[in-house]
């Protein structure tokens, strides 16, 4: 398991002020390598053009949601095994089979704080790695 400090994390979420508070959050656990992408569209083309260890990923955005942006990433064999951490402000019953169905590795409600996501990627690395 790669430790906070030499993760390559890609934040994805529509919402600038979220990108800047995720980064912000991130950068407080240790971890210094991060892209940003503000769709589903942009994360595909970030993750071909900077390889990441982990992926924190929006559920609503415009363009490409979060959901087929999970989908994209479990359908390509480049991504294999990528950790997805989905952010998310819905929690109904369908959208979480959906996801879980898509094998995403963790999810946190908005808004999100520090100790939580610490776990979440501890957790979503040691499931990995």
């Amino acid at each position: 398991m790669a430790t906070r400090e030499a993760l390559r994390v890609l934040v994805v979420d529509d919402m600038e002020s979220m990108r800047q508070l995720l980064c912000a959050i991130l950068r407080g656990l240790g971890v210094t390598r991060i892209h940003t992408a503000e769709d589903g569209i942009k994360a595909l083309a970030q993750l071909k053009a900077h390889p990441c260890d982990l992926v924190l990923l929006d559920a609503e955005m415009p363009r490409m949601n979060g959901v087929d942006t999970l989908a994209a990433i479990r359908a390509s064999t480049e991504f294999n095994g990528l950790p997805v951490i989905m952010i998310t402000g819905r929690a109904d019953a369908g959208f979480v089979k959906r996801t879980a169905e898509l094998g995403v590795n963790g999810y946190l409600v908005k808004p999100v704080a520090g100790t939580a996501l610490a776990a979440r990627i501890d957790a979503a690395l040691r499931k990995s790695g």
